[in-house]
């Protein structure tokens, strides 16, 4: 289009020119070709319309220029700026403690899922054993077999049946053992004299009771108690330490105690008369509801002295007879 115009401009000034040379050109009148001052010389209508017609020319060509100018390089218009405002900074914040949260829950859950294999963790080396095609870990099959025993069992007794080294089993049945405790679980793993058995949490007593329609009704006796207070925490004694503390015959106590299964002979004193050696049983244990000899109240440092020096005075006097 540019091209075209130009073309068209060029024809018609060399047409207009071209008709200007006709009418100044001398035919008569010779004179007239003498030159003429310029500043005698007025232009004509065909000069002044040949200047309009270049000042329209040039009029032409600077919108043209304007024109191809806007097209090559388009002004850029200024986007508004926002800033985030109160509500979007509240709103980026809120998202972020959701999601804090969210990260803290499924961490939570996790641990609570995972907490057998955390524990197992601790176990150096982790042991995961097959059983029927199927992996699991030390703690579980420990847990297995605490479940279907009887009696309580000693940890070379693991070892044979998992094949594994007495350490290692060891270390799994304590990791067993805060498993259920920290886990605040239903069962608990008691331990005496290096055995181990699968009990329940004491406070379920009264209700274990009532589910399995036992007799509870029978109490122990202070002579009872006496005299498993003094074993407990002084074993193994013989009856004649145990009647020192208590200052009476004790005989048909203990009798009453070896009949209910909550004392057992444990040995005899390689003395004259190799009298019998006590201790409490596993199911005084579970009766008073500790799984270890250490869990029995704290006595108060005069009491267990005096326990101590009385029960040693009697051994003193077992020997000298």
């Amino acid at each position: 289009m540019g091209m075209q115009l130009k073309i068209f401009v060029h024809k018609t000034v060399d047409n207009v020119r071209q008709f200007f040379r006709s009418l100044i050109t001398p035919k008569d009148n010779p004179a007239t070709l003498l030159p003429t001052p310029v500043d005698t010389i007025q232009p004509t209508e065909v000069e002044q319309s040949i200047s309009s017609d270049f000042e329209i020319l040039n009029v032409i060509n600077s919108e043209l220029y304007a024109d191809k100018q806007a097209d090559a390089a388009p002004a850029l218009e200024s986007e508004a700026i926002t800033y985030p405002t109160q509500a979007d900074s509240d709103e980026i914040t809120n998202s972020t403690i959701v999601v804090q949260e969210t990260v803290a829950q499924d961490r939570e859950e996790l641990t609570n899922v995972n907490t057998n294999l955390a524990a197992d963790s601790q176990i150096k080396p982790l042991v995961n054993l097959t059983a029927d095609g199927e992996q699991f870990t030390i703690t579980a099959l420990l847990e297995g077999l605490l479940f279907v025993a009887d009696a309580p069992m000693a940890a070379n007794q693991f070892a044979r049946a998992l094949q594994l080294d007495i350490a290692t089993v060891e270390a799994g049945l304590e990791t067993l053992t805060q498993f259920y405790v920290t886990g605040n679980r239903g069962l608990r793993l008691l331990e005496h004299n290096k055995k181990f058995q699968l009990v329940t949490v004491p406070a379920f007593a009264p209700l274990i009771e009532d589910f399995l329609h036992l007799d509870s009704s029978t109490r122990l006796s202070g002579p009872a108690l006496e005299t498993l207070a003094v074993i407990a925490y002084r074993q193994p004694v013989t009856r004649m330490q145990i009647e020192a503390v208590r200052g009476v015959d004790s005989a048909s106590v203990l009798r009453s105690l070896l009949q209910r299964g909550l004392v057992e002979e444990v040995g005899r004193l390689e003395l004259a008369g190799r009298p019998i050696l006590y201790g409490v049983t596993d199911l005084f244990m579970q009766h008073f509801g500790i799984t270890k000899l250490g869990e029995l109240p704290v006595l108060e440092p005069t009491e267990a002295d005096t326990l101590w020096a009385t029960t040693k005075l009697a051994e003193s006097e077992t020997l000298l007879a």
